[in-house]
């Protein structure tokens, strides 16, 4: 998985079983570990899940993250659709971007300032 931002790529994978779910996954992770590399510490994610589910004719990806830890912990929720299954990996990639959309744009913004 790459990620670009400000001009620097951040590229990481991760590895899990050779199914439809473990494949998931694995893009979900990598996803998450280009946006923690682009991020610095500016931000701190943590998966707690990823699912693809069947909604009508096509799939929807749906993830949750964790941000930050004590006062400031938020539980992030992400979706995104997919019409066939072989755009299952895309879909949970941009599940994992939507969901810690919020708190990436506010950080990477004041980090930037």
């Amino acid at each position: 998985m790459s990620l670009e931002w400000a001009g620097t790529s951040y590229e990481r994978t991760a590895e899990e079983l050779e199914t439809k779910q473990g494949v998931i996954k694995a893009a979900s992770r990598a996803a998450l570990a280009a946006t923690l590399a682009a991020a610095g510490d500016a931000v701190q994610l943590e998966m707690v899940g990823v699912k693809a589910v069947r909604a009508f004719d096509g799939w929807v990806v749906v993830t949750r993250l964790n941000s930050g830890s004590g006062v400031g912990h938020q539980q992030l929720l992400g979706a995104a659709p997919c019409e066939v299954e072989d755009d299952l990996p895309k879909a949970a990639v941009m599940a994992v971007l939507d969901a810690g959309n919020r708190v990436l744009e506010r950080a990477l913004s004041a980090r930037s300032m």
